[in-house]
């Protein structure tokens, strides 16, 4: 059986193993900032019968199980040392064991510390200031095959999202896995933006989400080859196809690639084609229409005209018919 071990120099208050919703991070852009982590991570594993122990600077702590009953309900009480914790393993019920690797690995990027893992039999060190080690093969492999957290560059970066050019049913939010689709993308997406909420497990609360950037990603971006990967359908099912661009307000790089795309014969995803059929016909883009965009304010707002030209702009991409009037 593998063993992993995450190493990290510092003190530890153990009060963090019992107490709830006190976060002790230093940084305002640390990945952990609810208090709770660490004690779901504790309850999954044991729970999933994953042996897991905390050293800190030569002392074990080890965590297990004692029978609880409650109101004639048997439960499995976590105990450190044979000493009860204030919650069982039903903690985090429906978190799976790569959640709690993200919670362990999580505050050990925090902490600039190391993870790594061992073969059995193979030999390891519990020194240092504070070592967590955990006795599972299903647990190491989240470090072997890297898909909880995104680590590579991106190919490209746009507004609220960044794009690596390789498959993955995987969606992340600022490098750390929040929704796995049963179809794969064409392409790895990392939502970057400011207004992704998330459930209390950490996932994607709404998958929505995802379309609304992808779309977003196309307006704003003249790439033809990102666009081909996302709008074109072929003989592989991929999860881009299930978009729907329904009054998605094409700009005019878009739609020269959607022409391109016709041109060469290429068969567009159908929502797309609907939605290009409709932008040709009310719209009439052949330079005759000019579309203008009045904004009011008042003075105390003490927005600059100019930014707020430029913020409408970032969204609307290159569409040529637009033009921006900012009044008070």
């Amino acid at each position: 059986m593998k063993t992993t071990i995450f190493k990290n120099k510092g003190d530890f208050a153990i009060e963090c193993i019992s107490v709830f919703g006190a976060s002790a991070k230093g940084s305002q852009n640390s990945i952990g900032k609810f208090g709770t982590g660490l004690k779901y991570a504790i309850a999954i594993l044991l729970r999933e019968g994953i042996e897991i122990s905390l050293w800190i600077k030569g002392s074990e702590y080890k965590f297990g199980t004692a029978d609880l009953n409650m109101r004639g309900n048997d439960f499995a009480q976590v105990t450190m040392n044979e000493n009860a914790l204030p919650f069982t393993t039903n903690l985090g019920a429906h978190w799976e064991v790569w959640q709690a690797f993200r919670e362990l690995e999580s505050n050990c990027r925090d902490e600039k510390g190391i993870t790594e893992v061992y073969e059995e039999n193979e030999a390891y060190s519990t020194s240092g200031d504070i070592v967590f080690v955990v006795h599972s093969d299903e647990f190491a492999e989240f470090v072997d095959n890297k898909s909880v957290f995104l680590d590579a560059q991106p190919d490209l970066q746009k507004n609220n999202i960044s794009v690596t050019f390789e498959p993955s049913n995987i969606i992340y939010n600022n490098g750390i896995k929040v929704y796995k689709n049963e179809v794969v993308y064409a392409n790895t997406y990392n939502l970057t933006g400011p207004y992704i909420e998330l459930t209390e497990d950490r996932t994607l609360k709404d998958v929505s989400i995802i379309s609304a950037n992808i779309i977003t990603l196309l307006r704003l971006n003249t790439d033809y080859n990102l666009f081909k990967t996302i709008a074109i359908k072929t003989n592989t099912a991929k999860a881009e196809d299930g978009i729907s661009y329904c009054y998605s307000c094409p700009t005019s790089g878009f739609l020269d690639n959607i022409e391109r795309a016709l041109k060469e014969g290429l068969t567009l995803n159908p929502s797309l084609m609907t939605e290009y059929e409709r932008v040709k016909q009310e719209w009439a883009v052949d330079g005759s229409l000019e579309l203008v965009i009045r904004v009011f304010h008042k003075d105390e707002c003490g927005v600059d005209n100019e930014y707020i030209k430029e913020m409408i702009q970032d969204n609307l991409g290159d569409l040529s018919i637009i033009t921006i009037e900012v009044e008070k």
